[in-house]
């Protein structure tokens, strides 16, 4: 009897073995910005270690990694390539919407039009995946000003669709500079984006429970080169640590017209950057991947295309497994509504003071889906390999240690009827 639990027990384990997936870690990188062509993307990614990255747009990439698309209201998006973006990135994946309403020179919005632009946006991409996963706004920083734009934005939302925000989307991002504005030292800097961080992460649990909380940039622009590898000294295994950060993502991977070098992981020369370096040791890494350099040519998914979609008014009808979703959600858009003005927050609250806003980083241009997508195939045979070698490791040693517990316990079995 006690053989056959054992038989039962082992076969099990190697059906959960089997049966389950691994999921991604939360440490990210942000960039290259746009769609540009990155032959090597895949491999700079597992060299660094990252489990995901975003580019500002929606790309169609292959990286190796998960790639998590971004759709911006100030870009002139086109409705069929979102739709078949969505049919290209599956069921239940995450979205971005937005980048920085707040700031006057990235999306530049008012609560009201954010509202407005990024419930038309999430729409479109509910209406063809229910399950989609939307992470929204972007904000320039979880300040008192970050704070006081989601209450507004949540309450435009209301008037101008029939139901709260907070029904469809997995959480919202903002941005993290610890830059040292009114003569702080790095130090204090870096204390206050973390008191910022937590104090968004109490916002949104107030409001939404489960919320998910990303930080899809963070870094500083500013000063020395030792201030930059002390920011992310610091703050990428404290956020790592921090269990009310679900992901974060350095800015910035880094550009092939070498935009933002002085804080890059990877060089315009195609080189890891010693920043890029301290980054792959820091936090929960990938095994990184050596980069071989013999890239060729693939063709890319090409989606099928689907009738133009109106985004006017939908009922969505989510999975039934998912409880953090109405039944059924219908976006009825209400009367026009004039842009409100802008607003200027006055912090209230003691020890939170007011900075300037962050810098901006550049637009890029409308993207649509890249043609084709490169990809070496020694990459992916690098990748295959760590792969297959990371599961049959985990096998071997999980079958060992059950082989002699097996052993151990029959012999105690003999020795028992002895």
């Amino acid at each position: 009897m006690k053989k056959l639990f054992n038989i039962i027990t082992l076969s099990v384990v190697i059906l959960l073995l089997f049966g389950t997936s691994v999921s991604g870690g939360k440490k990210g990188v942000a960039g290259p910005g746009g769609c540009p062509h990155v032959p090597l993307l895949p491999a700079f990614y597992h060299e660094l270690g990252v489990s995901w990255a975003y580019s500002w747009a929606y790309c169609d990439w292959s990286t190796g990694i998960e790639y998590v698309p971004m759709v911006r209201s100030i870009h002139n998006y086109n409705v069929d390539d979102l739709i078949q973006m969505v049919l290209r990135y599956g069921s239940g994946s995450y979205w971005l919407i937005g980048n920085e309403p707040d700031n006057g020179g990235q999306d530049n919005l008012t609560p009201a039009q954010a509202a407005l632009k990024y419930g038309e946006i999430a729409q479109n991409i509910l209406l063809v995946d229910p399950n989609a996963k939307l992470i929204m706004l972007g904000l320039t920083s979880g300040d008192w000003g970050g704070r006081e734009y989601l209450r507004n934005f949540r309450l435009e939302w209301k008037k101008k669709w029939n139901f709260s925000v907070d029904d469809i989307v997995a959480g919202y991002h903002i941005h993290a500079y610890a830059h040292m504005w009114g003569g702080k030292t790095q130090d204090e800097a870096i204390a206050r984006e973390q008191t910022y961080i937590q104090a968004f992460r109490i916002e949104i649990d107030r409001i939404s429970s489960g919320a998910e909380l990303w930080i899809t940039e963070y870094g500083t622009l500013y000063g020395p080169y030792a201030n930059t590898l002390h920011v992310m000294e610091v703050m990428t295994p404290w956020m790592e640590n921090y269990s009310g950060v679900d992901r974060y993502a350095w800015f910035y991977f880094g550009h092939p017209d070498c935009n933002f070098n002085g804080v890059a992981l990877y060089t315009c020369a195609e080189e890891i950057s010693p920043l890029g370096k301290l980054y792959t040791s820091l936090g929960a890494s990938l095994t990184p991947l050596p980069v071989t350099r013999t890239p060729t040519i693939r063709p890319s998914l090409t989606p099928s295309v689907i009738p133009f979609l109106t985004p006017s008014l939908i009922s969505v009808t989510p999975s039934p497994t998912n409880t953090s979703r109405p039944t059924v959600v219908t976006l009825t858009p209400t009367l026009s509504i004039s842009p409100t003005p802008s607003i200027s927050p006055t912090p209230t609250e003691i020890g939170i003071p007011t900075y300037p806003p962050t810098v901006t980083i550049p637009t890029p241009p409308p993207n649509p889906p890249m043609p084709d997508t490169m990809l070496g195939v020694a990459q992916e045979e690098l990748r295959v390999m760590w792969r297959l070698e990371k599961f049959l490791y985990a096998l071997a040693t999980i079958i060992m240690g059950i082989i002699a517990w097996i052993i151990k316990s029959s012999t105690g079995d003999e020795n028992n009827e002895e």
